[in-house]
């Protein structure tokens, strides 16, 4: 279910055009660049997959594939 690796990231975060951010899948203390889902297990595939970075209406503002 591709909702549940979904994040969402704080209310006060904010990424300014040209800065980056780290989503972490496992256990973290968020820091204003680096943010943690939680998670027990990866939610990566092996092979290949796609970050998607939406803003609040829903428009994509980057995307990153491997």
């Amino acid at each position: 279910d591709l909702a549940r690796h979904c994040y969402t990231f704080p209310e006060a975060a904010a990424i300014a055009p040209g800065d980056s951010a780290i989503v972490y899948t496992g256990p973290g203390q968020d820091d204003g660049r680096n943010f943690y889902m939680h998670f027990r297990q990866a939610v990566w595939n092996n092979d290949g997959d796609v970050a998607v970075l939406v803003d609040r209406t829903g428009r994509v503002v980057a995307r990153y594939a491997y």
